[in-house]
């Protein structure tokens, strides 16, 4: 009787476990879907040279609030600027580019959130 008790907690265990697994694998596809759609967003709105695209990339995606420089861009950028004809320019732009990317990302996706 017992080895049947346990066989049924191990059945509705690895049930339990299929099923966080389901939900997880939806949560995560659910996600990408997201992701997807913003990343379009932000590519039509660059490529249409839109008013946030222009502000994103001209000035606005560097600045945090009270318009300071945004501290990692502002550091990524000084490194890149410093390193140039060394060794480390090539790791440097790619970091640059790379934060560039992040920051004009955010910028345009939180700009069109209520389109998704």
């Amino acid at each position: 009787m017992a080895t049947n008790k346990l066989d049924g907690n191990i059945f509705f265990l690895n049930e339990y476990q299929l099923n966080e697994d389901k939900r997880f694998l939806a949560a995560e596809i659910a996600q990408d879907d997201i992701d997807m759609k913003v990343e379009e967003l932000v590519v039509a709105e660059i490529e249409s040279a839109t008013e946030t695209a222009l502000e994103a990339i001209g000035t606005e995606a560097t600045l945090s609030s009270w318009g300071k420089f945004d501290s990692e861009f502002k550091e990524i950028l000084l490194d890149a600027i410093k390193c140039k004809g060394s060794k480390a320019q090539d790791s440097a732009d790619k970091d640059l580019g790379k934060i560039l990317r992040e920051l004009v990302t955010d910028y345009i996706a939180n700009d069109v959130k209520d389109l998704i």
